[in-house]
């Protein structure tokens, strides 16, 4: 009998089995990997602050320590690069700046950020008139050489499919599938989950999501540039463009409006000529109150969820990975903010 089966191999799927790893519980995880998922097309980063109003992310040092511990030891096993460390210019608008005078008053805020005043001096490239911030320690994940570097390295734990609800009957003190028998069964599956029959109190509120990849010839920088759109440095000359948020629309077909959307973006942050490779969509996996969902279930104790991660997938799965396996081994309690029954009206 295996420790975990692992239902979704997004971020929270293979962070939930990397943790397994580390911890030496055996698993097996489920998903076709889609390479238009959620996760397959996301630009992996790790933002210290995030959002129109600047807001220092909650937990930040934790977060950071936590993710660097997860993908840099995945890097050794998997053998290939994964983390990139960056840092982030953020160019002001007449609007941004004022938000960020304001954000200036956070407690913390000045250890992740410095203003700039005249972008000339840092990046002569961008259109920057107003100056700008920049954002330090800021982190990007390689997320196709992570699903890639997963699935080389775990053939042998991969179940190809998706798995219906009820072809896993609970017995006594486990889960079956087919012929194999699990102690612990975990839900990862994103946007799958709003057809969760256990968890059906979830308050979702799934957000679409596009993005570009662009070919600029000339924009050379290391640095990740944010202006409306954020442009993120793949490799020579291809930028990752993103992305865009829209509530009223789950269909996964690119639409002309975020398209026009993100090259304006593009064309905000600099002059330079461009040619779109590709243009990508997909829904993310998000909560009524922007936060995550990770517990367990109240009448199966041996059932857990981490799911609604949202846009910070990259930071948040290695973290509350961590904590699903310290309760399982350790009996440490899941956080209570995050709780999955939070939305049931008392």
């Amino acid at each position: 009998m295996k420790d975990l089966l692992i239902i979704g191999g997004g971020f929270a799927g293979i962070n939930m089995a990397w943790q397994a790893h580390v911890h030496g519980l055996s698993f097996d995880i489920a998903d076709t990997f889609n390479k238009r998922s959620s996760t397959a097309i996301a630009a992996g980063l790790i933002n210290p602050v995030t959002g129109r109003k600047f807001s220092l992310q909650w937990n930040m040092d934790a977060l950071l320590s936590t993710s660097i511990r997860a993908y840099k030891g995945m890097e050794t096993l998997f053998n290939k690069p994964l983390i990139y460390p960056h840092t982030i210019l953020r160019l002001f608008t007449e609007e941004s700046k004022n938000h960020w005078e304001k954000a200036t008053y956070q407690p913390g805020i000045q250890d992740y950020t410095e203003e700039i005043q005249d972008m000339a001096d840092t990046f002569p490239q961008a259109l920057a008139p107003l100056g700008g911030i920049r954002i330090k320690n800021a982190l990007r994940v390689d997320t196709e050489a992570l699903i890639e570097g997963f699935q080389h390295v775990f053939p042998a734990h991969i179940l190809q499919k998706n798995i219906s609800y009820d072809e896993l009957p609970a017995e006594k003190d486990h889960w079956c599938y087919q012929d194999r028998e699990y102690k612990n069964l975990i839900f990862c599956e994103g946007i799958h989950g709003k057809q969760n029959p256990y968890f059906p109190e979830l308050a979702f509120k799934p957000a679409k999501g596009e993005c570009l990849h662009a070919r600029i010839p000339g924009l050379d920088t290391t640095y990740i540039l944010q202006k409306g759109v954020v442009l993120i440095p793949v490799r020579k000359d291809l930028w990752w463009v993103g992305a865009t948020n829209t509530w009223d629309d789950m269909d996964t077909s690119v639409t002309a409006a975020s398209g026009k959307f993100l090259e304006d973006g593009i064309r905000s942050i600099t002059d330079l000529p461009y040619t779109i490779e590709s243009h990508l969509a997909a829904i993310r996996p998000s909560m009524r109150d922007r936060m995550p969902v990770v517990g367990v279930h109240k009448q199966h104790n041996t059932m857990y969820i981490l799911n609604g991660l949202g846009t910070k997938g990259a930071s948040l799965a290695p973290f509350y990975a961590e904590r699903i396996c310290d309760h399982i081994l350790q009996g440490t309690p899941l956080p209570e903010h995050v709780s999955p029954y939070r939305f049931v009206k008392a």
